[in-house]
């Protein structure tokens, strides 16, 4: 069923997955960051919400090793 299909391809896409409390943040412009090692303190990122964006400065950076 084509409604089916349309609800799928929602969910899956990232203003879909932005509407469930996650966000993309940006590194340098329009570059997705995906590891926090390439950040640097003090470095200016921008972090896009479903409702919105907005600048943040890194303070510190975790090392979430399991």
């Amino acid at each position: 069923d084509l409604t089916l299909q349309i609800e799928k391809l929602r969910t899956l896409s990232p203003l879909g997955i932005l509407s469930r409390g996650y966000a993309i943040v940006f590194q340098s412009g329009e570059r997705v960051l995906k590891d926090a090692k390439t950040l640097k303190t003090r470095e200016q990122v921008n972090i896009r919400l479903h409702q919105g964006t907005f600048d943040a400065e890194v303070v510190k950076i975790h090392d979430n090793k399991e």
